[in-house]
């Protein structure tokens, strides 16, 4: 059996996205997850392209036989980039993509060109593709169970593999990173570290495709794999990047405990339901007693109609009891909310107003963008502006429906609701956020740095659109999100 080189690659953002990209540089947890699986035998290299540099004298130098990598829907012109790149300088190299994007739409890597496709949980797939490409080469992989081959004009997607046992998993690789561990951040949470303890979620939100991956079922590791994976981790804070970590009581319980009684000193942040969190308090305090200091809520919505929409299945009340209940707990809320495309001023105005009642300080705007292969998606797709092949602006962040306001004072007006709430100096005094607590002025400084280019961005991004798209988002006409836009005065 041949002796494999592989190198996996973690492409950056596209320089005209927008959003969360000027506040984190998280590591490429997926990576490592996907080398911790691959045999010892083999040779494994992770190039993140956020901090290293001179990719093509590491294709020269390192000559892969694998080269492997994922994106989201924004990142598919790096892909197809690097890929390109590789089949220059190694062309006799196999070229593989991941990811949810891969797994949902592979279509849209047909320009990239790869030789393969992994689907689903990549890690198990990917290392019986290393396996059967060491023993037989590419005749090896026809009909490998969890890919898709490249063939004439489009992919042959071979059955899908079963989702592993995660108590089966080891865990990731991070040693293949550890030379940047210092430089991983998200926003104030600095050095931090991903870390992921189950699959899946059991709710079935129109807007994401996540759940879709794994057919709507929820897997989790057990507390014992996940307290000994923590004690091992060197980052002093950890983002824990389950789809819904907040979840199972019983567990959160046991994981809590065992934490104290290892004597784990770390920061945690996490995504958490509102309901969930509004109906269980006494999980959320002892949570914050070990170290929790951000709960990433999922608001969506201040009117109860557009919640149901979402299929969020939780009310506009549990998001307001939940901010209480992570208030006392000393726990930091950062919300996000979607925002109509048919929204005007007073829309804005009224979320502006929310966030001050409620003593909101972090929020996270994102216009509706409904992305291909979620539920929502047959119903838009045909009022879509953007190109399909402009994925750069896909990123969740840009606006991709018509809408009532221009969209110059769309963005204008995200942007002075960002300026109003989260970056008004002055709240910081009155909010006294925990992820402020010994922050220094370095990370304050960064942080702010970003905050001012993601309000250049917000500034600049029309200048961003085709020719084309302008036309389209001005020709069309705006329509309240679905038949179940709230009537007038429904709000918490």
């Amino acid at each position: 059996m041949k002796r494999l080189r592989i190198l996996l690659y973690r492409p950056q953002d596209p320089v005209d996205s927008i959003g969360l990209a000027n506040f984190i540089r998280c590591d490429p947890l997926e990576l490592a997850s996907v080398a911790a699986l691959v045999d010892r035998r083999h040779e494994v290299r992770i190039f993140d392209g956020f901090f290293d540099r001179d990719l093509a004298g590491t294709l020269r130098s390192f000559q892969p036989h694998i080269v492997g990598t994922s994106c989201y829907i924004n990142g598919v012109n790096r892909v197809r980039d690097f890929l390109a790149t590789v089949r220059c300088l190694v062309p006799g190299a196999l070229t593989v993509v991941g990811g949810v994007h891969a797994t949902c739409n592979p279509e849209d890597f047909l320009a990239a060109d790869p030789d393969i496709i992994v689907r689903g949980e990549g890690a198990t797939v990917f290392a019986a593709l290393v396996e059967a490409y060491a023993s037989g080469g590419k005749p090896g992989l026809v009909g490998l169970a969890g890919t898709s081959r490249r063939e004439n004009d489009g992919f042959v997607h071979a059955p899908d593999l079963p989702w592993p046992d995660l108590d089966r998993l080891p865990a990731p690789r991070r040693e293949l990173y550890q030379r940047h561990w210092h430089r991983y951040y998200y926003a104030f949470h600095e050095p931090c570290g991903l870390m992921k303890t189950s699959s899946g979620c059991p709710y079935t939100c129109s807007f994401c495709y996540c759940w879709k991956i794994t057919g709507g079922a929820y897997r989790s590791r057990s507390p014992e794999l996940v307290v000994e994976e923590l004690e091992q981790l060197w980052f002093p804070e950890v983002y824990l990047v389950d789809d819904d970590f907040f979840l199972e009581p019983d567990r959160l319980v046991a994981i809590a405990e065992g934490i104290v009684a290892r004597d784990i000193k770390k920061g945690y942040f996490a995504y958490g339901r509102a309901d969930f969190i509004a109906e269980h308090p006494e999980i959320v305090r002892m949570w914050g007693d070990i170290g929790l200091k951000a709960v990433v809520v999922g608001v969506e919505s201040i009117r109860s109609g557009e919640l149901a929409y979402y299929r969020k299945r939780s009310a506009a009340d549990h998001n307001v009891r939940a901010f209480e209940v992570l208030r006392k707990a000393r726990v930091d809320v950062y919300a996000s909310f979607i925002l109509g495309p048919d929204w005007t001023e007073t829309d804005f105005a009224e979320l502006r107003e929310y966030l001050l009642r409620h003593r909101i300080y972090y929020c996270i705007l994102q216009p509706l963008m409904p992305l291909p292969g979620t539920d929502i998606w047959d119903e838009w797709k045909d009022r879509v502006i953007l190109d399909r092949d402009h994925f750069e602006l896909w990123d969740i962040s840009h606006l991709c429906l018509p809408g009532r306001m221009p969209m110059r004072s769309y963005y204008l007006e995200m942007a002075e609701l960002y300026i109003r709430t989260t970056l008004d100096p002055r709240r910081i005094f009155a909010l006294r956020p925990r992820t402020l607590d010994n922050a220094g002025w370095a990370k304050i400084a960064r942080t702010f740095l970003g905050a001012l280019r993601l309000l250049w961005g917000l500034r600049q991004a029309p200048k961003r659109y085709r020719p084309a798209e302008i036309a389209r988002y001005a020709a069309g006409s705006p329509l309240p999100i679905s038949s179940a836009q709230t009537p007038s005065g429904d709000r918490p």
